[in-house]
């Protein structure tokens, strides 16, 4: 298995994030961070080499970091898209054929109407599928897509192409909008399978989002509250290869001395009309697995 964090660390330092990064080092075989300048966070996380020149410019500054004592694959920097808030590395397993890993931070919904939101990011999602034809349709994408699972960019046949189910995804493989010359690859959304606020599986409550808003400028955002925008999306060919049941959004931790933090809770609401810990970031991080013999 490898192991992927990724987290969208809002372009603020803190260390209560380093040492988080520093307890999940242990857990991970590859880090991906947005908003992650220099002054937020170093090049070096113990243990971990930055993928250069994966410094994308503005407020994104995507960061890729592999793990260096894990010598079964391999990750190397391939191009950047849509200025530079899409980055691409190509992680090559022995015997398998290598696949494309995304990091991502599309434009978000704030002081923008959904409109206008879709138009600036179909650009994106047009580079995307435009960079599959021309390469493979093998991919991984990961990141803060600033849409849920059930926007229209998300799912549409002219955007991202995404579907929540697995097996539609294996048997279709690709989707048109209006005839066969604009076929795109089909893309499974595993996190679907997070949206509620109950976990099935343990009979726990649990938060249904990464990103909790109750600002009134954009009153969508508004009346969800809790969005689900930082998400992992795998392409039909290799879709078995990211496991459901490994997808987990982490709003707690313990540290190497066994006390436990908190990212979010009720007690931050409480204080601040917010669940997220401002000490870390206002996104939770998001942790998962590929199987690498089923790619």
């Amino acid at each position: 298995m490898i192991t992927i964090l990724f987290w969208n660390l809002n372009n603020d330092y803190n260390h209560n994030r380093t040492e988080f990064l520093g307890v999940f080092a242990n857990r991970c075989d590859i880090i991906v961070l947005v908003e992650a300048s220099d002054d937020v966070i170093n090049h070096e996380i113990p243990g971990f080499s930055l993928i250069t020149p994966f410094q994308t410019a503005k407020l994104e500054w995507i960061k890729i970091f592999k793990k260096d004592s894990n010598a079964s694959f391999s990750l190397t920097r391939v191009t950047e898209l849509y200025h530079e808030r899409i980055v691409i590395a190509s992680l090559e397993i022995q015997g398998k054929k290598d696949i494309h890993l995304y990091g991502l931070h599309l434009n978000s919904k704030t002081q923008k109407d959904d409109v206008t939101q879709l138009l600036i990011n179909n650009i994106a999602a047009t580079e995307i599928h435009g960079f599959m034809k021309a390469r493979h349709s093998r991919a991984i994408l990961v990141g803060d897509f600033n849409h849920n699972p059930f926007d229209g960019f998300m799912t549409g046949r002219h955007t991202l192409n995404a579907v929540a189910n697995k097996e539609i995804a294996k048997k279709l493989k690709t989707r048109s909008y209006n005839n066969d010359y604009d076929k795109k690859t089909i893309f499974y959304n595993p996190m679907w399978n997070l949206l509620g606020d109950f976990d099935l599986a343990t009979g726990q409550a649990k938060f249904n989002g990464s990103f909790f808003y109750a600002d009134e400028r954009h009153k969508m955002l508004q009346h969800i509250h809790w969005n689900l925008f930082d998400q992992v999306l795998v392409s039909a060919p290799i879709c078995d290869s990211v496991l459901p049941s490994e997808i987990k959004l982490i709003s707690d931790y313990v540290d190497n001395v066994g006390i436990t933090h908190s990212l979010a809770g009720s007690e931050f609401y409480e204080k601040r009309n917010n669940f997220h810990n401002p000490d870390y970031s206002d996104h939770l991080p998001l942790l998962f697995k590929v199987d690498e013999t089923k790619l």
